[in-house]
């Protein structure tokens, strides 16, 4: 039987059972080595008892060291979680609750006895929730944390004792130990401020979204590479965009005009890096329909809490229509400054026209002085003798045989037509000279018609036509003087019979609601029609020359539509050659106009009176 230590003893020493010494110094050296190794191992026996005895005091002291440090930091930890302000939950490997500080009991509602034990999950809004306690595989949530992997929520949601639910913000740990899970711990935080919070930044930002969208001024924030960092509605519409798609894009992206380009970003930089705000009265922009449009800018730099600047605030105001009508003045006055230069030459030629007018007045001034001199020795030199010329001829009317009257007729009708002449170029030289005056008054149309027609009707007579008044039977009221209605009468009805040779003249006088009128209609040669334009004109007539056939000087019908207009009247005619002829005149009824009419009338001036129709 082989013994084991004795092999052992003798391998030690570098022997064996098969190489034992063969004599007794042999077996002599081999135990007293033997024995030396049976002291040493004694000796190192008791080193090493020795040593044990030592090392578990020092063993049993350091435990209980540790322990007690251990339990010092257990309380710290244990201080530590329950001030913790965020909630927190050990949890089993299954997800069960092991433990929940103080924090986690009143974010949740529960004690922690009535936490332990029951699923983390059940504690998850249910739309949130991602595994059920019972279910059989836990996908996402559950599955991360099986897995060792942590999971993380910053918007939860968990459910309250009562019902409700909390806001919150959670992290799941894993506990794993030499590739065990031992557990997990959740840590959860109430985010209930932070949501407020950010619910206020937002509402505040969709106001200040509201604000600047509805200025119509461009507002924008730009940063220091030039891009868009905040702008406005109207921003991005001048450049076609939306305000998503210009932020975080600078102008080079949608400004065709490098030049404009170029220009914004030197003046942001300028203000970016000197600090100091910078105003800009004109300054153009082209817009995305290639449209140049002018702005008046004001760019100051935005400043951070080191107080440096890295962005850049602008508010731009459209100014195209001031300037299209500043650049609309400019031209205007230009073509205001030509007109001036024009007009004062006009005004100089002016000039000239007046005084060369204020000479030809004067002259005209100095002619009519001599020919009022003139008419007033003619009315003095020639009237004298024709009144002497028609009284003597009277006188030998009345002496001579029958046989030499005629003679003395024609002396008397010569004599009375050149006296008529003569007066009415005296009337006309009157009217044109300063004017007449003539006292007005009410009186009845037909009374003085009748008169007339009754002087006028023996010449009628003479010439076997018929001479006929028609009026009304009550009176005809007109304001009018008695003597100008008198000769205004008797060229016309005289006029009639010299130009009638058959038929009648009808005189008629009448009123309508807005006038007194008059009316001359005869049967006689008519008027043509090239000649009615001129028929009121002076010393015109229709047949002129030594073969005329009818006397006269041309000068009637002219001072009868002077004497009608002095009144307020007016006249017309209308005739038609070989058929007759109608003179029409209106005067205002007096009843009308009794309330402004004045005790007399002044005839107008040449060039003042109404003009015939």
């Amino acid at each position: 039987m082989e013994h084991r230590v004795l092999n052992r003893l003798l391998k030690k020493h570098d022997l064996s059972l098969d190489r034992l010494p063969a004599s007794l110094d042999g077996w002599r050296q081999l135990l007293e080595r033997i024995a030396r190794t049976f002291h040493a191992a004694d000796q190192d026996r008791y080193l090493l008892e020795r040593s044990l005895s030592i090392s578990s005091r020092e063993m049993q002291e350091l435990h209980e060291s540790l322990r007690q440090h251990m339990m010092a930091e257990l309380d710290r930890l244990r201080a530590v979680i329950s001030s913790l302000g965020a909630g927190l939950c050990t949890l089993a490997p299954d997800g069960r609750v092991r433990s929940v500080n103080p924090e986690g009991e009143r974010l949740l509602g529960y004690a922690e006895a009535e936490l332990v034990n029951t699923h983390f999950t059940r504690h998850i809004e249910p739309v949130r929730r991602e595994a059920e306690p019972d279910a059989a595989s836990t996908p996402s949530l559950a599955k991360s944390i099986a897995n060792g992997h942590p999971y993380r929520d910053e918007d939860g949601t968990f459910l309250r004792k009562d019902g409700t639910t909390i806001p919150v913000s959670y992290t799941l740990n894993p506990i794993v130990e030499a590739g065990t899970l031992r557990g997990a711990v959740l840590v959860f935080f109430d985010i209930t401020e932070q949501k407020k919070a950010a619910a206020t930044l937002q509402e505040q930002r969709r106001f200040l979204r509201q604000v600047i969208d509805i200025n119509p001024s461009f507002i924008f924030a730009k940063d220091r590479e030039g891009r868009f960092t905040l702008v406005n509605k109207a921003t991005a519409e001048v450049y076609g965009t939306t305000v998503e798609d210009l932020v975080g894009k600078t102008d080079a992206a949608f400004n065709p005009n490098p030049d404009e380009v170029e220009h914004f970003r030197r003046d942001d930089l300028e203000v970016i890096n000197t600090l100091r705000e910078k105003f800009i009265a004109e300054e153009s922009i082209t817009d995305a329909a290639g449209r140049t449009r002018w702005l008046q800018t004001i760019k100051r730099p935005i400043l951070n809490i080191e107080n440096e600047a890295d962005q850049v605030l602008g508010v731009s105001t459209d100014i195209t229509e001031r300037k299209v009508a500043e650049q609309a003045l400019q031209r205007y006055a230009g073509q205001l400054e030509d007109a001036k230069s024009a007009l004062e030459e006009q005004t100089a030629r002016l000039s000239q026209m007046v005084y060369e007018l204020e000479e030809a007045k004067s002259q005209a001034e100095e002619s009519a002085r001599l020919k009022a001199n003139i008419l007033n020795n003619m009315s003095h030199e020639i009237r004298t003798p024709i009144t002497a010329i028609l009284g003597y001829a009277e006188i030998l009317a009345e002496e001579l045989d029958d046989e030499h009257s005629e003679f003395v007729n024609h002396i008397d009708l010569n004599g009375k037509r050149l006296l008529d002449t003569l007066n009415a170029i005296l009337d006309l030289s009157k009217f044109e000279a300063a004017g007449s005056t003539m006292p007005l008054a009410t009186l009845d149309l037909g009374e003085v018609a009748g008169n007339c027609v009754s002087i006028l009707t023996p010449q009628a007579i003479r010439k076997k036509l018929v001479l006929r008044l028609v009026r009304p039977e009550r009176p005809v009221e007109v304001h009018a003087d008695a003597d100008a209605l008198d000769r205004i009468l008797h060229n016309l009805i005289g006029n009639a019979i010299k130009f009638t040779d058959t038929g009648e003249i009808v005189v008629e006088v009448g009123m309508d609601p807005q006038h007194t009128y008059l009316r001359v209609r005869d049967t006689g040669v008519g008027i043509s029609e090239q000649f009615l334009p001129h028929i009121f004109e002076e010393f015109k007539q229709e047949s002129s020359g030594l073969a005329r056939s009818h006397e006269g000087s041309g000068l009637g019908l002219a001072i009868t539509r002077r004497l009608i207009e002095a009144m307020r009247g007016e006249i017309t005619v209308e005739s038609e050659k070989g058929t007759g002829t109608v003179f029409n005149i209106l005067f205002p009824c007096s009843s009308r106009h009794a309330s402004r009419s004045a005790l007399s009338c002044t005839v107008p001036f040449p060039g003042q009176a109404k003009p015939a129709r």
